[in-house]
């Protein structure tokens, strides 16, 4: 195709304005503007969070992030906002950050004095009820205990676990991670030579402060009879 020089200086232009809209597209909204849209984002989700929209709170937390990440000076109230944003989504150790340098700031002074202590006091309540928390848990974590047990029963019962490990079970409420292998093999005692036995070795983990005991620890026949011979022994690791 041949151009004339209107034509050429027509594509030309044309040209240049595309590469000019796409090198605006790229950069986005100038930071200073794109803080502006994500306060206004932010502030809108909070009020949807105050009316009951649990949900809205991380958004307005993230819009929030965002208009501070764009480098532009926040507005003098930011720290309480985001500080408030940050306790509904249960980012308290950040809230109470930003709440206690808003009020070393501004002091009392600040727009939102009031507001701003009554949200640093419940976030020091949440932060104690999380060390409590964490403490109990710490508590429990100690409690865990690897065991070894092993179940025999006369006959052939499979190699499925299910009686074994309901054993386990009866031994321990907390009873996790359980492995469990099965053999059915010939009894080899004089007195009960050419029947059968079913062997079970289980691993398994218990929580001592769960079950409330101080050992996993047990020797138990539940029957010595040939025909239904069951014991269940467990030790700890």
């Amino acid at each position: 195709m041949t151009f004339t020089p209107f034509l050429r200086s027509v594509f030309i232009g044309f040209a240049a304005a595309i590469c000019f809209a796409g090198g605006a597209a790229a950069q986005g909204l100038p930071p200073a503007v794109e803080a502006d849209r994500l306060l206004q984002l932010g502030s809108a989700e909070m009020a949807k969070g105050e009316k009951g929209d649990a949900a809205a709170w991380a958004k307005a937390a993230a819009a929030l992030k965002g208009a501070e990440a764009t480098g532009v000076r926040m507005p003098d109230n930011f720290g309480y906002h985001y500080g408030r944003a940050l306790h509904a989504v249960g980012q308290h150790q950040a809230s109470h950050e930003r709440l206690e340098r808003y009020l070393r700031t501004f002091g009392t002074k600040g727009k939102y004095y009031s507001e701003a202590l009554a949200q640093y006091t419940s976030v020091q309540n949440a932060l104690a009820e999380g060390r409590v928390a964490a403490e109990k848990q710490a508590v429990v974590d100690r409690g865990w205990r690897w065991v070894r047990s092993t179940w025999v029963h006369a006959g052939d019962e499979g190699t499925d676990c299910y009686k074994a490990t309901r054993r386990v079970k009866n031994q321990s409420s907390s009873a996790r991670e359980i492995d469990c292998d099965c053999n059915v093999t010939e009894n080899d005692h004089p007195a009960y030579r050419g029947s059968l036995l079913t062997i079970c070795k289980i691993r398994w983990q218990g929580n001592t402060v769960l079950d409330k005991a101080s050992s996993f620890y047990v020797d138990r026949d539940y029957s010595t009879r040939r025909q239904d011979f069951e014991s269940f022994k467990s030790s700890e690791e």
